[in-house]
């Protein structure tokens, strides 16, 4: 279980954000005590971590969008500026 607390200590310090540096874990995924006193459910584990693919890669998709968005404006200004 220290393996795993580690493991999933060095992600969640990664992501950070409030809910993860309040209760050490990411949200509907059970804690590492969690895990120890009620064991693995690989099913609904599985299913959660489907889950978090899924939420990471939309968000994934929008900062792409962002950043293409952005980059479009730079160049934008970019080129106002250059007729000044």
């Amino acid at each position: 279980m220290r393996r795993l607390r580690r493991r999933w200590g060095g992600l969640i310090r990664t992501l950070g954000g409030g809910y993860s540096k309040e209760h050490k874990h990411l949200p509907e995924i059970p804690s590492a005590k969690a895990i120890e006193a009620n064991g693995l459910d690989h099913r609904a584990d599985d299913l959660l971590l489907l889950k978090k693919v899924e939420e990471l890669t939309l968000h994934a998709i929008q900062q792409q969008k962002a950043l293409k968005d952005q980059a479009k404006s730079n160049e934008e200004l970019r080129r106002e500026l250059e007729e000044l």
